[in-house]
Parts: structure tokens; sequence; C-alpha cells
């Protein structure tokens, strides 16, 4: 709400927002949530799928391109995921953002408690490296236990992975149900899942040993840093915070993500490790949010 927008009649590029119209389809099909209608979407965020904003650059209002594509192996809709797809896009509008001056009145529009220009930037900082160090943790972690995965080539108890696989389906279901949508859309063939619930329940067996060996417990101080690490991106931490400890259940999942650290930095020390430099943008590069 802080953007003003204006008409062009220039064809579009990286950095404008575009309105567009679109129809998936896969094997010439629609596919549940593959379409909408005036939907706002600025080039080069990379908030969908590889080529899809790329391949609107050039284009302008009321042109109309089909975009032939392909889901990531990793993505979200395991009934899509890897699969070949084709867009029918079609623009309708093409703005240019223009940022607004970086002011007191701007500060306050924000809800900035002083108006203060120099808050705000030291707020905008704070959230950027916590959002940062998360990032850099998360990736740092699922890079660990890939590897351990993929270290350990042993079966899973068969009726560990069916159980790990209705609690994916019941997870599929809760996320679109808190997004307005019918939860009968989760794709419920189990073999679509197989694959991430062995990898899951391994995973979990493999952590549970490794805790169980080194005699590893959730330090306290830790759990309660990490909460209130979590609850400074929210408008009230207190309440946050409060919350956490109101539940054995969510105090619990702080607290098995200390231990995940605690594993994951043993692992790291006896690993060997490489270096790698990312920009920004690639460090907080957004998973698809949508198609």
């Amino acid at each position: 709400g802080n953007l003003d927008l204006f008409d062009l009649e220039r064809a579009a590029a990286n950095g404008d927002r575009v309105t567009i119209d679109f129809q998936g389809s896969v094997d010439g099909k629609p596919f549940e949530g593959g379409a909408a209608s005036d939907f706002p979407l600025v080039l080069g965020n990379n908030t969908l799928i590889d080529g899809f904003e790329s391949g609107l650059v050039g284009a302008t209002a009321g042109e109309t391109r089909t975009l032939d594509l392909q889901f990531p192996a990793e993505y979200r809709n395991v009934a899509l995921a890897g699969k070949p797809t084709q867009f029918v896009v079609t623009v309708k509008q093409v703005n240019e953002p223009v940022l607004p001056e970086i002011d007191e009145e701007f500060a306050r529009a924000l809800g900035v408690a002083d108006s203060s220009v120099e808050t705000l930037r030291r707020e905008v900082r704070g959230n950027l490296e916590r959002e940062r160090d998360d990032r850099v943790r998360r990736q740092v972690r699922d890079q660990v236990f890939k590897n351990l995965i993929d270290l350990n080539g042993f079966e899973v108890p068969k009726a560990m992975e069916q159980d790990e696989i209705q609690r994916l389906i019941q997870m599929g279901r809760a996320n679109l149900q808190a997004q307005g949508l019918p939860a009968n859309q989760v794709p419920t063939d189990p073999e679509l899942y197989a694959t991430q619930a062995r990898n899951r329940v391994k995973l979990g067996l493999i952590l549970a040993e490794i805790v169980r060996k080194q005699g590893l417990k959730a330090d306290p101080a830790k759990v309660r840093s990490r909460i209130e690490e979590q609850a400074a991106s929210y408008d009230n931490p207190r309440e946050y915070i409060a919350w956490h400890y109101a539940s054995p259940e969510r105090l619990a999942d702080a607290e098995s993500q200390v231990l995940e650290d605690q594993v994951r930095e043993i692992l790291r020390k006896t690993a060997e490790t490489v270096d790698k430099s990312m920009t920004c943008q690639e460090r907080v590069r957004p998973r698809p949010r949508s198609v």
C-alpha cells in the first residue's frame, strides 16, 4: 500500500508489476489452484515457478503468452512435482512502482513508535538479519540431514511409514484449510508421499539415536532464546512467548529445534564443509507460494 503505481504502455521489465489472468494445465487438463484472475505479480521477485516471470518480460498490456514450464522436483504439491506444465497468461496491466520518500511520515505510516527514520532503519535491519540467520540455519540443517539420510540405507518399519504418510496428508489438508481452500484438493494416493514419509521417519530414528547416545537434553535457556528470536518479528512478543509456554506441544516443538541444532553442530564438527558465497536474494529467495 506504500507504493505508487503508474500504468505503462511500454513492455514489462523486471521490477514492474503486472496484473494477469492465467490458466495452467498438466497433460492438457486444468489442475486445482492453477488459475487466477487479476493476479498481481512483480516480475523478478521469483515468487512463482522458474520461467513464469521471465516468460512475461517484454509483454505489453493486452498480450497473451503461452508458457511451457516444469514444476520443480521438490514442489510442495507432490501430485505436480517434476511434471511439465503449460500456462496461458494474459497481461491486463503493466505498472511501474515508484518508491516513496523515506521520511518521518513514511515511518509513522509503518507504525514506528517515534516516527524516526533511524528507528525504522534499525528495525528493518534487525528483521533482515534475523531472517538471514534463520534461513542460513535451516539451509545448513537441511543439507546436514540430507547427507545423514543418504549415508544410512536401512529400511524403515512399514507401519511407521504408513503413519507418516497419513500425517503428511493431514498436514496438507490443514494447510489448505488455513488458506480457505477445500481440504479435499489434497491428493490421497499413498505412493505420492512414500519417499518423503520414508525420509522423515528415517531421519527421526537417526536423530533419536544420536540424542540417546550423546545423552542430549534441550537446554531451557536455549529454548527460551529460540522462542524469543521467533517472537521478535511479532507485534506483541510477550504474548507469543507466553503462548508457547502455555502448551506442552508448542514448547516441545521449540525443544526439538534446539536438539536438532545440537545434533547438527555435533555432525558439523566431524564433517567436511565447504563455504559457499550467496547473494542476499539467493539466500532469502522465497519458496513458490502459488503456481
